[in-house]
């Protein structure tokens, strides 16, 4: 289905005219716009941030294929990345490293053994409390893959109990 409309964003056309834009174009164009939920605007920012271009391949397109090599994920929910972000700060800059680094290094780990991992976080229902289980196990489990597997564990515990807001 594609209908008429004036394009203004050079993302779509270099120029302004009346030609048809395919109804994909101008969801992606007003989700670039400022009609994203919280979720996806924080998904936006981060790939913004690092340098991602959006408008050759959309937030939706960034959805569809892009992989996340750090946790949390970019789909990962707002609320979730915002608990994430409060508590790294709440830990020196070596800390934050080391649990960056070990929380990826986990997360890598589970996208190796689990391929629908990146698709499954985005399913309704998907447990990330479940999931951070799964890493505080992994952890306790092959702790020879971490830099600091004790403290990581630590971290992931007090993560999973702290309230999501």
């Amino acid at each position: 289905m594609s209908m008429k409309v004036k394009t203004v964003n050079p993302a779509l056309n270099n120029t302004s005219s009346n030609r048809p834009v395919a109804k994909k174009q101008t969801e992606d164009f007003q989700m670039t716009t400022g009609s994203l939920n919280e979720d996806d605007q924080m998904m936006y920012d981060e790939l913004e941030h690092a340098g991602v271009d959006l408008i050759k391949n959309p937030l939706s397109w960034q959805k569809k294929h892009v992989k996340s090599l750090a946790f949390p994920p970019f789909t990962a929910p707002a609320a979730l990345k915002r608990t994430w972000i409060a508590k790294m700060e709440q830990l020196p800059a070596d800390k934050k490293t080391q649990i960056q680094h070990d929380s990826s290094t986990l997360w890598l780990s589970e996208l190796r053994t689990n391929q629908s991992l990146e698709t499954d976080v985005q399913k309704p229902g998907f447990s990330y409390d479940n999931f951070i289980t799964k890493m505080i196990h992994n952890a306790k489990k092959i702790p020879q893959i971490l830099s600091d597997a004790g403290s990581t564990v630590n971290f992931l515990s007090e993560f999973q109990k702290t309230p999501k807001a």
